[in-house]
């Protein structure tokens, strides 16, 4: 009982990332700058027995391309290096990484890092391309060379005094931007600016974007190169809002913010993501729109809710206040109808007798297990298994002593996406044995399509009683 309120529970709290198999979410806006707490109460609680998963708005900014999350790896890469504690494999990661890492990078890191790579390559034709790398981005840089052995510091003294701005760059944008060269800002494209020979890392950044276009170039000694950004979909968290809030009015959303916001949806395999803001019932709002529905807060004392809704349709990438319906949605968020797995365990048998004297039979457990989903949080679970006695001897030969059959047909109350659940049923032990059983156990999600849950059993049949454990694993079909 204890695990299924808790199943309960959870299901109504906002969650921070999409679950493994979801396929619709909510995504609360809230554009008050003290917060929304009455609002996410009454929605959790609203959308909670739906089965919907609930976000905010600020995951959706915060994790989509680029967003903060990206750059929270970022700064996980750099921060060994920063130090001065990173390895060797961390310092290939970091590097590895640097095209595809869609921020600007300070000059200081930069440098750091191509620094830290020729010092652990030493000596090596890999160690003088490194070493030439930092002296390039940072112009000859000698300060703050951290501890370098003899050898290494000797060559980078002597790359760095040849790092003088000999080659050129003009950088171009499809739209206006910042331009940085090895994380210094050098102006608003097109702009043309004088390098070192040797590798450089270019960005350009747009206002209200979180994310930047990158690229790296290799300038010749006396060359002049042409760089062009081609800047993606505006992906700040300012201009993804704007585009649902035109969406709610019925305007044209921005192509490039409705394409970001549609990376997101792919990326997390969903079809319908819901947009949603509620205002108070009856009171002034600037939402003067008519709501798509309105419920009541659970709070007797509160005032009722309007809630105003825009779905994303993330296969087809459109963004507007015409969607399934959150009834729809519960479907397409609950993808997984059926699923089908098989359990390893142990199972304790024991018979009613009116003496002690008769021990209990232990038997190791494979059962086939199946699982039909009815509602959200409801299912029909089937198990067909096989307890193998496991007894060292045989004190008495009665039923308990042999191969038996366990049958179990009930509900299951949990949710898909993984969590406590508990389950209840008919029990059959073939052929000898009518009864009933319970479990209860906790889902666990380590790839979309398969669920591992530990789990424990009890019950009683008309000849004795049983407990036992089971790890089942299963997969979603």
């Amino acid at each position: 009982m204890l695990l299924a309120l808790l199943a309960a529970s959870a299901s109504a709290q906002p969650v921070s990332r999409v679950p493994p198999g979801a396929a619709a979410v909510t995504v609360m806006l809230c554009p008050r700058a003290d917060g929304c707490a009455p609002e996410w109460r009454a929605l959790a609680a609203h959308t909670g027995p739906l089965g919907l998963p609930l976000l905010d708005f600020d995951v959706v900014a915060a994790a989509g391309p680029g967003g903060r999350d990206r750059l929270l790896a970022v700064e996980a890469l750099l921060g060994p290096v920063r130090a001065g504690t990173a390895q060797a494999a961390d310092i290939s990661g970091a590097l590895a990484g640097l095209e595809d890492l869609p921020f600007t990078i300070a000059e200081a890191d930069l440098f750091r890092l191509w620094l830290a790579e020729g010092a652990n390559r030493f000596p090596s034709v890999e160690a003088d391309r490194a070493l030439a790398a930092a002296a390039s981005v940072s112009l000859g840089r000698v300060t703050d060379l951290g501890t370098l052995g003899e050898g290494v510091l000797a060559r980078y003294l002597d790359l760095a005094a040849d790092a003088r701005p000999t080659a050129t760059l003009r950088v171009r944008a499809d739209t206006p931007g910042r331009v940085f060269v090895d994380g210094r800002p050098v102006g608003e494209a097109p702009v043309t600016v004088a390098v070192a020979a040797g590798w450089h890392r270019v960005s350009v950044e747009r206002t209200g974007r979180l994310t930047a276009w990158v690229g790296a170039v290799d300038a010749p000694d006396g060359a002049t190169l042409d760089v062009r950004a081609v800047l993606g979909p505006d992906d700040g968290a300012a201009a993804l809002e704007a585009a649902v809030i035109a969406a709610r009015k019925g305007l044209p959303a921005p192509t490039a913010s409705v394409e970001a916001l549609r990376a997101w949806g792919r990326a997390n395999g969903l079809t319908w993501v819901r947009f949603v803001e509620l205002a108070p019932s009856g009171g002034v709002s600037a939402l003067v729109e008519p709501p798509e529905e309105r419920f009541a807060d659970p709070d007797p004392s509160s005032p009722a809710w309007d809630l105003h809704a825009v779905y994303l349709d993330v296969p087809a990438g459109r963004l507007g206040p015409r969607g399934p319906g959150p009834a729809a949605m519960v479907v397409a968020g609950d993808p997984d109808r059926f699923r089908l797995g098989v359990s390893l365990g142990y199972l304790r048998l024991q018979e009613l007798q009116d003496t002690d004297a008769i021990p209990a039979h232990d038997h190791v457990t494979v059962e086939i297990a199946g699982q039909l989903r009815l509602l959200p949080a409801l299912s029909l679970d089937v198990r067909l298994g096989l307890a193998h006695s496991a007894q060292p001897y045989y004190l008495d030969e009665d039923w308990l002593d042999d191969n038996v059959y366990p049958v179990s047909v009930g509900a299951r109350l949990g949710r898909a996406t993984g969590g406590p659940y508990v389950a209840g049923g008919a029990l059959v032990i073939v052929p000898y044995a009518l009864g009933g059983q319970l479990l209860a156990g906790w889902d666990l999600a380590p790839a979309t399509a398969w669920r591992i849950a530990p789990e424990v059993r009890a019950g009683f049949v008309d000849k004795g009683w049983l407990v036992g454990g089971t790890i089942v694993v299963s997969r979603l079909r």
